[in-house]
């Protein structure tokens, strides 16, 4: 029923598939959904490095592209969608009128439809570190959206993807999807419309969380409307059929093909169109104290309003005119070093338009170049350092950017690490080779030029660690190693020491030895036991820091005497094991009689090497009373009894 409302909103020559599923999800938690796979796509007003959906990529371009020649088979679905299985107060029913107490199941799976069609964001972020990055990067490792993404503003009304502001894998870009930027915004043309005028606020709790932070709408300015459905908390007994209109403007901006039921909703009644501004042009920096403001003509319009302000919500009005040009030039001065923001709405007898989108634009003044920096950290001829350390330095007067290099010689021939940023610290890039020397320096820049290079220090980095181990001997299942037996590997790139460790557990959580070693080989001085089943591993370890461990091989040792030992549990009702040992190889015969001779079963017969064996019994296999087991092995012959209690 969710998807026929659906395929009523969008418009698709290929049938968007959809896997449905009931999953165990956390209680708090009643559904998630995503898209399969993403493509990027060509073509007029589309840019080729952003990202689109599986669904909306199907149906812009009419090809069922998860299909085609060359596409994983593992994906044979254009959404996902997983619906809590343990969620007890679901209304199913399809009237739009949930009782009292429950949450209305047709609701959260549009909503979960909705993410899977495109209505999510792809940064991630870390709130341990305080950092967010982007969940995609090109070939040329920088961030590549989804199409979502190139819609996301914040307060400023400045794009997050734009990386001079917001360095991927940074603080800045935290605080932006976590709204400490005035906010988090959606700003397309027609989800504007489809919002009487206003750009849409997103979710962004001050703490970023997976899956739902500016992947919603914003919980609060969207209840009790028809937009509601996009939100991230669904109310009880409260049912929302329709994605509303500003979604659908938003898929409207985002490219996505529009079905009636979309196309319905976004039908306007607005006397006149939304003017369109043209110049100072959005972000702009401009020196000139009197300022000419234009727009585009509106058909039908007799008057415009201009406002400018310096938040973008236009609670303090700097300036509120009214006039019957397209152009403007504002008898008062702005404050220098300043940001504003201003808009314009058509005016007529017949009614007026909604407001344009909002343009920013700041004001300068002819400036210095910028003083010095002074490095900080690290520091000069520092060593042993791993890659992606702190860089950080002094902030310089006058300064807006500052840019950062790095090179391998101290004429900067060879530059290796080139970055601008707006703060006074960033992360060394991961990507710088280890145990190798460095030369690195920092220079601010603002409006007037490039200032001069700090002084230039220099720094090595660690010594990568050691690549894993392989082992030798004792080789994975020998048997009849000796109680002191003689561990050997092969030596490891870059290793200065190994950990050698051996136990009775396969995870180790019990150890018969550990030892750190500078050499490829041990000689036990331990006696082991006989007759066990012993696991070990090796890591190598340097100044960089230890490899993962190597395999894990087992081994049993020597074995002296053939024999079988008492079935554990007896008495049992579900299973039991039998544990015996060969001290050669021999023909080995197991078998099991009722208490009237009469046997029952086979478990063994066969020849086998020496070493310590495990045989398993099911129940399943036996009525309740007493057996006999018969083990012969050589000339080793066991009679012992076992009880079945069902």
């Amino acid at each position: 029923y969710a998807a026929e409302i659906w395929s009523y909103h969008l418009s698709s020559d290929i049938p968007i598939r959809i896997e449905a599923r009931w999953r165990s999800l956390a209680s708090n938690v009643l559904g998630s959904a995503g898209p399969t796979i993403f493509y990027t796509l060509n073509g007029e007003g589309i840019d080729s490095n952003t990202l689109f959906t599986a669904a909306q990529a199907s149906a812009m371009t009419g090809i069922d592209l998860i299909n085609q020649p060359g596409a994983s088979s593992a994906v044979n679905h254009h959404i996902v969608v997983n619906m809590n299985c343990n969620y007890a107060a679901w209304y199913l029913g399809t009237s739009a009128a949930p009782p009292s107490g429950t949450i209305d199941f047709v609701t959260v799976v549009l909503h979960e439809i909705g993410h899977g069609i495109g209505f999510a964001g792809s940064i991630r972020g870390d709130t341990a570190r305080q950092t967010a990055q982007w969940f995609h990067r090109n070939e040329t490792g920088n961030p590549q959206p989804v199409v979502f993404d190139v819609f996301a503003n914040d307060g400023y009304i400045d794009p997050i993807f734009d990386t001079s502001l917001y360095p991927n894998n940074s603080t800045g870009l935290y605080n932006a999807v976590t709204g400490r930027s005035q906010g988090m915004f959606f700003s397309g043309m027609e989800s504007e419309i489809a919002n009487r005028g206003n750009r849409i606020r997103l979710y962004a709790p001050l703490q970023f969380r997976q899956g739902s932070s500016y992947s919603h709408l914003d919980q609060n300015a969207f209840s009790a409307t028809p937009n509601a459905l996009m939100r991230p908390r669904m109310d009880m007994s409260m049912a929302i059929h329709s994605p509303g209109p500003v979604f659908c403007g938003m898929l409207d901006d985002m490219l996505w093909p529009l079905g009636p039921g979309c196309l319905e909703l976004l039908e306007q009644t607005v006397a006149l169109a939304r003017p369109s501004l043209l110049n100072p042009v959005h972000r702009s920096s401009e020196s000139e104290q009197q300022l000419l403001f234009e727009w585009m003509p509106v058909e039908s319009a007799s008057n415009y309003r201009i406002q400018i302000a310096s938040e973008s919500d236009f609670i303090n009005i700097h300036i509120d005119d009214t006039l019957n040009t397209t152009e403007y030039v504002p008898d008062v001065s702005f404050d220098l070093n300043s940001n504003y923001y201003w808009r314009v709405r058509a005016l007529s007898d017949a009614g007026n338009s909604f407001w344009s989108t909002i343009w920013r634009f700041s004001t300068k003044r002819n400036v210095e170049l910028p003083e010095p920096v002074s490095l900080v950290v690290p520091l000069d001829g520092s060593e042993g350092l791993m890659p992606g350390f702190l860089m950080q330095w002094s902030r310089a007067e006058r300064a807006e950017r500052y840019e950062i290099q790095i090179a391998t010689d101290r004429e900067f021939t060879n530059t290796v690490f080139t970055r601008t940023t707006n703060f006074n610290a960033i992360n060394s890039s991961g990507s710088l080779d280890f145990l190798t020397n460095f030369y690195w320096r920092v220079r601010a820049t603002n409006q007037a030029g490039l200032g001069d290079w700090s002084d230039t220090w220099s720094f090595s980095t660690i010594i990568e660690k050691p690549e894993p181990v392989i082992l030798g001997a004792p080789m994975h299942d020998d048997n009849q190693i000796p109680v002191t037996p003689q561990f050997n590997w092969n030596p490891s790139s870059r290793a200065f020491e190994y950990i050698i460790q051996v136990s009775t557990r396969e995870d180790f959580s019990e150890l018969q030895i550990e030892r750190t070693l500078n050499e490829t080989s041990y000689n036990s001085p331990e006696q082991l036991d006989f007759a066990t089943i012993y696991f070990w591993r090796v890591k190598a370890t340097n100044d960089g820091g230890e490899s993962n461990w190597s395999e894990v091989n087992s081994f049993v040792t020597e074995v002296r005497n053939t024999r079988i030992d008492p079935n554990y549990p007896n008495p049992f009702n579900s299973s039991t094991t039998l544990r015996y040992q060969l001290s050669a190889t021999q023909n080995v015969v197991i078998d099991i009689f009722d208490i009237t001779g009469r046997r029952v079963a086979i478990v063994v017969d066969e020849q086998q090497s020496p070493g310590v064996y495990f045989a398993r019994l099911n129940s399943a296999n036996f009525a309740s009373g007493t057996y006999l087991v018969r083990f012969v092995a050589g000339d080793v012959t066991n009679i012992q009894k076992m009880s079945v209690i069902k």
